[in-house]
């Protein structure tokens, strides 16, 4: 859990870093860029979509689906299988799993429904891909996958930095407005010291044409 909190960048910022790698070396359109994790509902999808993965992976959020991490009155006892309380287990390694997911103790796998369980991970990923629906929708796309950095704006300054996207009412991206402002400026000069007087009063016509 350390490495993968510590060491990493959040997933906004992840997505933007990659897909530009990918565009770097000629690859985009050969290598499908699929991301995980912290994937909990549509929106989480559809921002991902938009920010150019081709796809998502989802996997704890399927394991809450089956149970996990879920005291059932009279069927799990978390202190007294792994040592901890229901919603603080992350035993998955123990095969120890106080609802039967991950192990292969039979007494415990008998407290795995089968048939429930597939039941709520289907309610969950039908549930998510009509989010993401609804939310392409509402950007005006007929298809998850044409959703683009446009369809997105960010609530902070921070988040519009770390995704690339503007600013909640603005158009002000963190680091590219400043970049695009610079450039006009450059631009600007260069054209103001190779053509001064056409630059600073362009509606002027020269004095030797006025009197003909």
């Amino acid at each position: 859990h350390v490495a993968a909190e510590e060491t990493g960048i959040p997933l906004m910022a992840a997505i933007p870093e990659a897909r530009r790698a990918l565009e770097d070396v000629g690859l985009a359109d050969e290598i499908d860029l699929v991301v995980a994790g912290g994937i909990r509902n549509g929106g989480d999808v559809a921002k991902c979509l938009a920010l150019g993965a081709n796809a998502v992976a989802i996997g704890h959020a399927a394991l809450i689906a089956l149970n996990c991490n879920k005291e059932i009155p009279g069927v799990t006892d978390y202190e007294g299988t792994v040592g901890v309380p229901a919603g603080q287990c992350y035993h998955c390694h123990t095969g120890r799993c106080p609802v039967g997911v991950t192990t292969q103790d039979p007494e415990l796998r008998k407290r795995l429904v089968v048939d429930e369980a597939a039941e709520r991970v289907y309610n969950f990923l039908h549930t998510l891909t009509l989010e993401c629906q609804m939310l392409a929708r509402a950007c005006g796309k007929t298809n998850v996958h044409n959703l683009e950095p446009e369809d997105l704006c960010a609530l902070t300054v921070e988040a519009a930095a770390m995704a690339r996207v503007p600013l909640a009412g603005t158009e002000y991206v963190p680091g590219q407005s400043e970049e695009r402002a610079l450039t006009e400026i450059k631009r600007l000069l260069e054209r103001h010291i190779e053509n001064p007087v056409d630059y600073l009063a362009p509606e002027i016509e020269p004095s030797s044409a006025r009197d003909r």
